[in-house]
């Protein structure tokens, strides 16, 4: 049983990363890398904050984007590990631009 709660968690963790990788593509694509990349490092502690005001708000975002959207972005403020991932990548990102 614990080997199949395993196998799901990594297949979880593989799609997190993926569709971590993805929005990290789209940010710097979008010029908002470096601007977010800093925030997460400034305001990271709030982060569930955050999620708490994404979760509340997401129905009457939902009428301007996504839903389900809003929803994975509330997901990603609450698992530290994922921000952090993604903090770091936009982060060496940036530092790659510089050199």
């Amino acid at each position: 049983m614990r080997a199949r709660c395993a196998i799901l968690a990594l297949m979880a963790s593989r799609e997190t990363y993926a569709k971590l990788e993805q929005w990290a593509g789209r940010l710097e694509a979008s010029g908002l890398g470096h601007v977010l990349s800093v925030l997460f490092r400034a305001f990271g502690p709030l982060a569930p904050v955050g999620a708490g005001v994404l979760w509340a708000a997401q129905p009457a975002l939902g009428l301007l984007v996504d839903r389900d959207a809003v929803g994975e972005w509330a997901a990603l403020l609450e698992d530290p590990e994922a921000l952090a991932w993604l903090g770091a990548r936009l982060a060496a990102e940036e530092a790659d631009d510089r050199e």
